[in-house]
Order: structure tokens, then sequence, then C-alpha cells
């Protein structure tokens, strides 16, 4: 596993399932529990999508270059009102 927030994001969500899955193993379930549980841990399962999806997103807009802000020196931030003019030429 990467050492890293995600990893371990990652790590305690399958450490989770897990135990919710021992819990489960341990008791028989109607039809009707085991629907519920898997509708459950399926609506988990999207929340913690939603929030990697989101992490995604985050990290390509910071690692996305924009030609138009290109300068000798790198990637600059040009925020600034003549910086745009100037790029817009």
């Amino acid at each position: 596993m990467v050492r890293n927030e995600a990893g371990e994001k990652v790590r305690q969500y399958f450490i989770e399932v897990e135990k919710q899955y021992k819990a489960i193993a341990t008791k028989p379930l109607s039809s009707l529990d085991l629907f519920a549980t898997q509708l459950q841990l399926a609506k988990e399962q999207q929340a913690q999508i939603a929030v990697l999806q989101a992490d995604v997103k985050d990290l390509q807009a910071k690692t996305t270059i924009r030609p138009d802000y290109m300068t000798v020196m790198g990637n600059a931030d040009c925020s600034h009102k003549y910086c745009r003019r100037q790029s817009a030429i």
C-alpha cells in the first residue's frame, strides 16, 4: 500500500468492510436483512467513490499545465490583469 492519506483511506475502508463481513457471517440473515446490508454497503461505496473522484479532480487541476501561463521560467500564476492581457495577444 502507498503510505499516504489516500492509501490510508483505502486501507481503512477495507478493514471496515472486513469487520462488517465478519459480523454478517457470524449470524444467519433473512433475505431482507441481506438486501438491506448490501444496499447500505453500496451507499457507502458510492460516497467513497464521490470523495475519491473529487480528490482526482483536485490532483488533475494541480498538475495540469496551461500553455497560456507558461513563461521562460516555467509555470506562472497570471492572476494580474496585465498578465492576462498579454496572454490574450
